[in-house]
Protein backbone atom coordinates (compact mmCIF):
# COMPACT_ATOMS: atom_id res chain seq x y z
CA UNK A 1 0.00 0.00 0.00
CA UNK A 2 1.41 3.42 -0.99
CA UNK A 3 1.36 6.42 1.91
CA UNK A 4 -1.39 7.83 -0.21
CA UNK A 5 -3.98 4.09 0.37
CA UNK A 6 -3.14 5.23 3.88
CA UNK A 7 -4.77 8.66 4.12
CA UNK A 8 -7.73 9.05 6.45
CA UNK A 9 -10.76 10.14 4.38
CA UNK A 10 -13.57 9.18 7.25
CA UNK A 11 -13.41 12.63 9.26
CA UNK A 12 -13.36 10.18 12.34
CA UNK A 13 -9.81 10.67 14.48
CA UNK A 14 -6.92 8.49 14.62
CA UNK A 15 -5.90 7.43 17.93
CA UNK A 16 -8.17 7.67 20.99
CA UNK A 17 -9.72 9.68 23.48
CA UNK A 18 -11.97 8.92 26.85
CA UNK A 19 -15.51 9.58 26.89
CA UNK A 20 -16.57 13.65 27.41
CA UNK A 21 -18.23 14.11 30.41
CA UNK A 22 -21.67 14.49 30.39
CA UNK A 23 -22.32 17.49 33.19
CA UNK A 24 -20.17 19.34 31.16
CA UNK A 25 -21.36 18.76 27.46
CA UNK A 26 -25.17 19.92 29.07
CA UNK A 27 -23.18 23.09 30.60
CA UNK A 28 -21.69 23.75 27.03
CA UNK A 29 -25.62 23.49 25.50
CA UNK A 30 -26.59 26.38 27.77
CA UNK A 31 -23.98 28.56 26.16
CA UNK A 32 -26.03 27.82 22.65
CA UNK A 33 -23.14 25.31 21.45
CA UNK A 34 -24.65 22.68 19.66
CA UNK A 35 -22.76 19.52 21.24
CA UNK A 36 -23.45 16.24 19.28
CA UNK A 37 -21.59 13.01 19.22
CA UNK A 38 -20.45 11.54 15.62
CA UNK A 39 -21.76 8.39 16.91
CA UNK A 40 -23.43 6.44 19.58
CA UNK A 41 -21.35 5.60 22.38
CA UNK A 42 -18.08 7.77 20.34
CA UNK A 43 -16.26 10.20 22.43
CA UNK A 44 -15.96 12.22 19.28
CA UNK A 45 -17.71 15.48 19.47
CA UNK A 46 -19.19 17.80 16.45
CA UNK A 47 -19.44 21.36 18.13
CA UNK A 48 -21.06 24.25 16.15
CA UNK A 49 -20.92 27.69 17.55
CA UNK A 50 -24.15 29.06 16.02
CA UNK A 51 -26.29 29.99 18.66
CA UNK A 52 -23.39 31.10 20.98
CA UNK A 53 -23.50 34.77 21.16
CA UNK A 54 -23.50 36.35 24.32
CA UNK A 55 -22.01 33.44 25.90
CA UNK A 56 -19.13 32.54 23.77
CA UNK A 57 -16.38 33.03 26.00
CA UNK A 58 -17.61 31.03 28.60
CA UNK A 59 -18.56 28.30 25.88
CA UNK A 60 -14.74 28.27 25.02
CA UNK A 61 -13.75 28.21 29.18
CA UNK A 62 -16.10 24.99 28.60
CA UNK A 63 -14.89 23.89 25.63
CA UNK A 64 -11.27 23.12 26.72
CA UNK A 65 -11.43 20.26 29.07
CA UNK A 66 -12.93 18.52 25.56
CA UNK A 67 -10.56 19.56 23.24
CA UNK A 68 -9.40 16.27 22.95
CA UNK A 69 -13.07 14.81 22.28
CA UNK A 70 -13.49 17.69 19.45
CA UNK A 71 -13.37 16.33 15.85
CA UNK A 72 -15.44 18.77 14.07
CA UNK A 73 -15.70 22.92 14.76
CA UNK A 74 -17.80 25.55 13.02
CA UNK A 75 -17.39 28.69 14.84
CA UNK A 76 -21.02 29.42 12.92
CA UNK A 77 -19.33 32.86 12.23
CA UNK A 78 -18.00 34.09 15.02
CA UNK A 79 -15.14 36.35 15.57
CA UNK A 80 -13.03 34.10 17.78
CA UNK A 81 -10.34 35.80 19.92
CA UNK A 82 -6.44 35.26 20.15
CA UNK A 83 -7.06 32.87 23.27
CA UNK A 84 -10.10 31.41 21.70
CA UNK A 85 -8.02 30.42 18.79
CA UNK A 86 -5.22 28.82 20.90
CA UNK A 87 -7.92 26.45 22.41
CA UNK A 88 -8.83 25.34 18.79
CA UNK A 89 -4.95 24.35 18.25
CA UNK A 90 -5.76 22.57 21.48
CA UNK A 91 -8.28 19.90 19.63
CA UNK A 92 -5.43 17.65 18.43
CA UNK A 93 -8.22 15.66 17.14
CA UNK A 94 -9.58 17.89 14.97
CA UNK A 95 -10.52 16.53 11.73
CA UNK A 96 -12.88 19.58 10.17
CA UNK A 97 -13.13 23.48 10.91
CA UNK A 98 -15.40 25.63 9.27
CA UNK A 99 -14.21 29.31 10.25
CA UNK A 100 -16.62 31.15 7.32
CA UNK A 101 -17.14 34.38 7.15
CA UNK A 102 -15.27 36.33 9.70
CA UNK A 103 -12.26 38.13 9.86
CA UNK A 104 -8.99 35.49 11.43
CA UNK A 105 -6.87 37.28 13.33
CA UNK A 106 -3.09 36.40 13.42
CA UNK A 107 -3.08 33.81 15.65
CA UNK A 108 -5.48 32.12 14.20
CA UNK A 109 -3.26 30.64 11.16
CA UNK A 110 -0.80 28.75 13.75
CA UNK A 111 -3.67 27.39 15.75
CA UNK A 112 -4.46 25.99 12.73
CA UNK A 113 -1.75 24.16 11.57
CA UNK A 114 -1.37 22.69 14.52
CA UNK A 115 -3.87 20.80 13.70
CA UNK A 116 -2.30 17.47 12.74
CA UNK A 117 -5.27 15.20 11.77
CA UNK A 118 -7.02 17.93 9.88
CA UNK A 119 -8.26 16.62 6.61
CA UNK A 120 -11.23 19.71 5.94
CA UNK A 121 -10.86 23.61 6.33
CA UNK A 122 -13.03 26.10 5.29
CA UNK A 123 -12.11 29.82 4.87
CA UNK A 124 -15.22 30.82 2.87
CA UNK A 125 -15.78 34.45 3.08
CA UNK A 126 -13.16 34.89 5.85
CA UNK A 127 -10.81 37.60 6.16
CA UNK A 128 -7.32 36.23 6.38
CA UNK A 129 -4.05 38.03 7.61
CA UNK A 130 -1.99 39.15 5.19
CA UNK A 131 1.13 37.08 6.41
CA UNK A 132 1.31 33.63 7.46
CA UNK A 133 -0.77 31.25 4.97
CA UNK A 134 2.58 29.54 4.38
CA UNK A 135 2.25 28.08 7.66
CA UNK A 136 -1.47 26.06 6.16
CA UNK A 137 1.26 24.12 3.81
CA UNK A 138 2.37 22.13 7.18
CA UNK A 139 -0.99 20.24 7.28
CA UNK A 140 -0.13 17.04 5.85
CA UNK A 141 -3.32 15.39 6.30
CA UNK A 142 -4.92 18.39 5.09
CA UNK A 143 -7.12 17.20 1.70
CA UNK A 144 -9.98 20.07 1.16
CA UNK A 145 -9.35 24.08 1.65
CA UNK A 146 -12.11 26.11 1.27
CA UNK A 147 -10.75 29.80 0.25
CA UNK A 148 -13.75 31.50 -1.77
CA UNK A 149 -14.69 34.64 -1.19
CA UNK A 150 -11.24 35.09 1.28
CA UNK A 151 -9.55 37.55 -1.80
CA UNK A 152 -6.45 35.93 -1.56
CA UNK A 153 -4.17 36.76 -4.44
CA UNK A 154 -3.50 33.89 -7.16
CA UNK A 155 0.26 33.89 -6.07
CA UNK A 156 -0.64 33.21 -3.12
CA UNK A 157 -3.40 30.34 -3.91
CA UNK A 158 -0.80 28.92 -5.87
CA UNK A 159 2.18 28.64 -3.33
CA UNK A 160 -0.47 26.97 -1.52
CA UNK A 161 -1.21 24.48 -3.99
CA UNK A 162 2.31 23.74 -4.41
CA UNK A 163 3.08 23.51 -0.88
CA UNK A 164 0.02 20.72 -0.45
CA UNK A 165 0.24 19.03 -3.75
CA UNK A 166 -3.05 16.07 -2.83
CA UNK A 167 -5.24 19.02 -1.12
CA UNK A 168 -7.69 19.72 -3.18
CA UNK A 169 -8.06 23.97 -3.15
CA UNK A 170 -11.52 25.28 -4.06
CA UNK A 171 -11.34 29.02 -4.85
CA UNK A 172 -14.94 29.06 -6.20
CA UNK A 173 -16.28 31.94 -8.67
CA UNK A 174 -16.88 28.89 -11.46
CA UNK A 175 -17.89 29.96 -14.68
CA UNK A 176 -20.37 27.44 -16.28
CA UNK A 177 -21.27 27.33 -19.71
CA UNK A 178 -25.33 28.17 -20.93
CA UNK A 179 -27.47 25.54 -22.03
CA UNK A 180 -29.99 26.17 -24.23
CA UNK A 181 -31.98 23.91 -21.77
CA UNK A 182 -31.14 26.09 -18.58
CA UNK A 183 -33.88 28.68 -19.23
CA UNK A 184 -37.78 28.29 -19.43
CA UNK A 185 -39.55 29.67 -22.39
CA UNK A 186 -43.34 30.75 -20.71
CA UNK A 187 -45.76 30.89 -23.41
CA UNK A 188 -49.07 32.52 -22.87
Amino acid sequence: ATAADKVNTTGIPTGEAPMPDAQLMASLKQTGVSVLPLAQGSPWLAIHLLHADSGLAMAFDKLKPLAGNIAHLHTGGKTLTAAQWQVVGLCTHLTRLHATGTPLPAEALPAIAALPQLQWLNLSGSTLPPTGLEKLGKLGSLQHLYLYGTALPAAQVARLAQQLPTCRIDTGGYRLPMLASDTVVVKW
